[in-house]
C-alpha cells in the first residue's frame, strides 16, 4: 500500500473508534452506567494513538475532541492528574493553532471544559 492509503486507513479507523467510543461515553453519563466510561476511553485512547502519527489540518478537530473527550471520562472517574494532562494538551494545541481553528460552538465548549473541570479542592480542616 502506498502512504495515503495507509493514512486514509487509520483516518477511517480513528472515526470509526472515536464514534463507537462517543456512543458508550454518552450511554455512561446519560444513563449513569459508569462501567461504560473505561471502556469509552480505551477507544478514544486506540483512535488517538491512530490518528496521531498522521495528524494533519483534516485531524485536528478530531484531536481536539479526542483531548476533550478523554479528560471528561478521567475527571468522571476521579483520574484528576490525567484529565490535567488532557486539558493541558488541549489547551496547547487550541493556543498553537488559534487562527486555523474555527470558532464554533464545539471550541466553545473545550475553553469552557478548560477552565471549569479541575480537580476539586477540599476545604481545610477546621
Amino acid at each position: 500500500t502506498n502512504p495515503a492509503e495507509h493514512e486514509y486507513c487509520h483516518r477511517e479507523s480513528a472515526c470509526v473508534m472515536f464514534n463507537l467510543a462517543l456512543v458508550h461515553h454518552w450511554r455512561g453519563m446519560h444513563f449513569g452506567v459508569t462501567s461504560l466510561l473505561p471502556k469509552a476511553l480505551k477507544l478514544y485512547e486506540m483512535s488517538f494513538s491512530l490518528i496521531q502519527s498522521g495528524a494533519n489540518f483534516e485531524t485536528q478537530h478530531l484531536i481536539l475532541a479526542l483531548l476533550n473527550n478523554m479528560g471528561q471520562i478521567h475527571y468522571e472517574l476521579m483520574q484528576y492528574k490525567d484529565s490535567k494532562r488532557c486539558f493541558k494538551s488541549l489547551k496547547d494545541m487550541l493556543t498553537r493553532r488559534a487562527a486555523q481553528v474555527a470558532d464554533g460552538p464545539d471550541v466553545q465548549g473545550f475553553l469552557m471544559n478548560i477552565m471549569f473541570l479541575e480537580a476539586p479542592q477540599m476545604a481545610p480542616a477546621a
